[in-house]
């Protein structure tokens, strides 16, 4: 881990689904560990598709999507674990 990072890290509270939210929402804007990951590597799939062949861009379009559905159920049980409706 980078010195940065030791001190930016934001603990982790556990909620009664065993969902790990950080103890700072507001650096994130309210969302989960795995909200950020699921952004973060759908950033790293459109960098790629960008500058990739013809022949790769189906599979990484195809994981795009599945990244998108996956963002978006996430987003779901976050909203249901805050007591919204769905």
């Amino acid at each position: 881990m980078k010195r940065n990072e030791e001190k930016t890290r934001l603990p982790l509270l556990e909620t009664a689904e065993g969902a790990g939210w950080s103890a700072c929402t507001a650096a994130r804007g309210g969302l989960t560990d795995r909200e950020v990951a699921l952004l973060r590597e759908m950033r790293q799939v459109k960098a790629r598709l960008q500058t990739a062949a013809e022949s790769e861009r189906p599979a990484l379009a195809a994981r795009l999507e599945a990244l998108r559905v996956a963002r978006h159920q996430a987003r779901r049980e976050r909203m249901a674990l805050l007591g919204y409706p769905s």
